[in-house]
């Protein structure tokens, strides 16, 4: 190897440098200047100027910044497939509300669940789903969402809804031979599939077992806001203003099945979406009609264009008006002689037939004076569907149900929702491949090997650095491989096997890194159920049993498999 391919190794000092900015920047922004709109853009400032600092003291160390810059483009680059997920997401929520399928969802579950057993239900749930398809953002991105809208209606607080969402979700997730983490971790260790599952049983039975009873126990004692009338009040608005229908379920069926029978998530969301969007057009012809219709009014008349036309105010100079349905426009128009006419028109709403009454109201020389006639189309069904589901699929959208509490959770935001989050998963990509890319992040995980002397701090300090790779790298598919490379040949030397490695894997990196708001999986969640990061986060009972359990099994000598010996001792 030659002199000038060489880099130092950064300093514990230097590595943690970036670090404590980052925490120090997300303190100010978070507890002191914007709280719960810091990611709206604070945020990600913060990890912006923190990868900065990082990139300082790699220059520093002579390192070239186009070096750098490559550890940055890697770590997006594995956070695209993410980013596809996310967007395709924003899209599923859009056609998955205007087609009735998320209406349909909570309708049938303000029936059927009960406040008192609403948490634990919602947890189970939403573990089978997950067990089933190996993803927690697909059950949560379908099913959570539907749960976490029946939880708001019943009156139970958005943060406790979301703990027991997420905590079924993520021990699918990460029990399911499906699952991409829980292939990635034995991949990792060393180990192979089966026996990591094996393993993982010992630690994650108990952890979800002790989340069910804190939820079984605290939904006998949980106060609720909701009340039988509202909930009558609510099914009838939801009722009168959708198509409400078992055969709605049909769409989410699909698209479970299709994970199940290992099709990727990008290609079953997008086929999610699309269902959802053709569910719309059969399934809710009105709410389609009255979402996408256009109504527009036009003048013609020989030699149009030499006319000047303004409406509402000088909006524009066209011959053409665009608008939604009904109400009163001014309109002036200017002959090339310079004649004016002055008309306020008012326009039906509800415009049904083109034979309906146009009031035209004007004094003295008239539209027709001009030798202009005007005249009012509208859209055909079909395109008001393709622009009701477009614009379902890419921004804000709500339903008017006249009920309040209902219409708070029947918006969407759509693809255009999740740009902020996209945004955020970018930012914190690049500071933790600068990390990378600078060593500083092998160098913390150095000196906290050479302090685990024992069996349990040793798996102590894998968990340990598998939450911080979550907090620091803000991935959790770094938060698994780095540390399991890493500690791969200590726990050989110690005659570990490596499915005691695979299982701390799991057990801290997979389930915590939802816990992290700028790590990609607690961004995304965060986005898709609505709620800061911070409501939920002592709730999620599973994810933070979980790393408690895998170290208290360390310590404990319990269910440690050896390399000489496989039984667990």
């Amino acid at each position: 190897m030659s002199e000038k391919s060489i880099k130092p190794t950064p300093s514990l000092l230097q590595a943690l440098a970036p670090i404590f900015v980052l925490m120090a920047l997300l303190a100010i922004s978070v507890l002191m200047i914007w709280q719960d709109s810091s990611l709206d853009g604070a945020n990600q400032m913060a990890l912006l100027i923190s990868a900065a600092v990082a990139m300082l003291i790699g220059w520093r160390m002579k390192y070239s910044f186009k070096e750098m810059l490559k550890g940055v483009t890697d770590a997006i680059h594995t956070a695209l497939p993410a980013i596809i997920i996310l967007l395709l997401i924003g899209a599923l929520a859009g056609t998955w509300l205007i087609s009735g399928i998320v209406p349909t969802m909570i309708f049938y579950g303000l029936k059927i669940l009960s406040p008192t057993f609403f948490l634990v239900s919602a947890c189970i749930i939403s573990a089978i789903i997950s067990l089933a398809t190996g993803s927690s953002w697909s059950t949560i991105a379908t099913v959570g969402v539907a749960l976490f809208g029946i939880g708001n209606a019943l009156g139970i607080t958005p943060g406790l809804v979301a703990g027991a969402i997420i905590s079924g979700a993520y021990f699918g997730d990460k029990m399911s031979p499906m699952s991409d983490t829980t292939n990635l971790a034995p991949a990792v260790a060393g180990s192979d599939l089966f026996t990591h599952i094996k393993y993982m049983m010992y630690t994650t039975i108990p952890s979800i077992t002790l989340t069910l009873i804190i939820f079984l126990i605290w939904g006998f004692f949980i106060e609720t806001s909701g009340n039988e009338t509202n909930i009558s009040e609510m099914l009838n608005s939801i009722e009168s203003s959708f198509y409400i229908s078992p055969i709605l379920f049909l769409v989410p069926a699909v698209v479970i099945g299709l994970i199940i029978m290992k099709v990727d998530a990008i290609p079953a969301l997008f086929v999610g979406v699309l269902l959802g969007g053709l569910f719309a057009v059969i399934f809710q012809p009105n709410l389609i009609e009255n979402l996408g219709k256009k109504n527009s009014m036009f003048l013609t008349g020989e030699n149009i264009e030499n006319y000047d036309i303004q409406w509402d105010e000088g909006a524009g100079t066209k011959a053409n008006y665009d608008n939604k349905d009904g109400g009163t426009y001014n309109l002036l128009v200017t002959s090339p002689e310079g004649e004016k006419v002055a008309a306020e028109i008012t326009l039906p709403y509800g415009l049904e037939s083109l034979e309906e009454t146009i009031k035209v109201t004007s004094s003295g020389t008239t539209i027709e004076d001009l030798g202009l006639t005007l005249h009012v189309s509208r859209s055909s069904y079909l395109e008001s569907a393709y622009r009701a589901s477009i614009n379902a699929m890419t921004q804000d959208t709500s339903i008017d149900t006249g009920n309040e509490t209902v219409n708070d959770l029947l918006g969407t935001g759509g693809m255009s929702g999740m740009l902020n989050t996209i945004w955020l998963i970018v930012c914190a990509m690049a500071f933790g491949g600068v990390l990378e890319a600078l060593g500083m992040l092998n160098k913390i995980t150095q000196v906290l090997v050479s302090r685990a002397k024992s069996t349990g701090s040793l798996i102590a300090t894998t968990a340990a650095t598998a939450i911080g790779f979550n907090v620091t790298a803000s991935d959790q598919y770094l938060a698994i491989v780095v540390p399991g490379k890493m500690y791969a040949d200590e726990y050989k030397k110690r005659g570990l096997a490596p499915q005691n490695l695979s299982r701390t894997l799991e057990d801290a990196g997979t389930v915590t890194s939802v816990l992290v708001p700028w790590n990609t999986c607690g961004a995304v969640q965060s986005n898709v159920l609505g709620i800061a990061t911070g409501e939920y986060l002592f709730y999620c009972f599973f994810n933070l049993i979980s790393p408690v359990i895998t170290i208290t099994f360390g310590y404990f000598g319990i269910k440690i498999a050896k390399l000489n010996n496989k039984k667990s001792t």
